[in-house]
């Protein structure tokens, strides 16, 4: 999210030129702070509404297309016996050694000295 808002571009279908970026651990927290609040109240708003959502993982989308439209199609009670190929555009890839770096960077300054603490 922190590198999303900086390059303004949450999904890439090329790889078209990239503004510099910048570690900060403050603000990689204040993005972890904003997910898990997002996630949160999604949470909150299906339980008030006694709604049983389908969570999908982009990453499980990306790994296993079928699976994941199967379960698609299960959750919703549609009859398919024989699915389609499912055909989702491949985004570019972002993360790199950027996003590999920033999470040591956080993992590394976040760990308090004192495991037992």
């Amino acid at each position: 999210m922190a590198r999303a808002l900086q390059t303004n571009a949450w999904i890439a279908f090329g790889n078209e030129g990239r503004p510099p970026l910048f570690y900060s651990k403050e603000f990689i927290r204040e993005c972890l702070t904003e997910v898990k609040c997002q996630t949160d109240s999604w949470k909150a708003y299906f339980d008030r509404r006694g709604v049983k959502p389908l969570w999908v993982d982009y990453e499980d989308l990306l790994a296993d297309k079928a699976r994941v439209v199967q379960s698609i199609v299960k959750h919703f009670g549609v009859e398919n016996d024989e699915p389609e190929e499912v055909t989702v555009p491949k985004p570019f890839v972002q993360a790199d050694e950027v996003n590999a770096e920033w999470i040591k960077r956080f993992r590394e300054e976040c760990e308090p000295a004192n495991p037992a603490a």
